[in-house]
């Protein structure tokens, strides 16, 4: 009786291997007829770039300037009006319309 189990394990994996492997085939033969019935071409990239030089020249690389420092937001106030207008425009469409929701705290991370 191991014997027929240990068979029908390996009958088991094998088809199941199967099935995906031509599932996966055939996902890919559907992508390349809808690129093809679309008319997209492959990139150009590798057409547009230059042909490597036999010489390699050093060019001075300039200094990065340092980042900006970050602009608070001008009217965080603004923020959680829209904010909580957004949410109170979902949640209206609820059946009650009064949801007990309310937005006590925005953190900017």
């Amino acid at each position: 009786m191991s014997e027929s189990v240990v068979i029908n394990g390996i009958t088991t994996a094998f088809i199941g291997l199967t099935v995906v492997f031509l599932g996966l085939i055939l996902l890919i033969g559907v992508i390349w007829l809808m690129r093809f019935a679309s008319g997209e071409k492959k990139p150009a990239a590798a057409a547009s770039k230059p042909a490597p030089s036999s010489k390699a020249v050093a060019t001075p690389v300039a200094p990065a300037a340092p980042p900006a420092p970050a602009q608070p937001a001008a009217d965080s106030t603004a923020l959680a009006i829209a904010i909580t207008a957004a949410l109170f425009a979902v949640l209206a469409g609820e059946e009650t319309g009064q949801s007990g929701f309310v937005v006590r705290r925005i953190r900017r991370y």
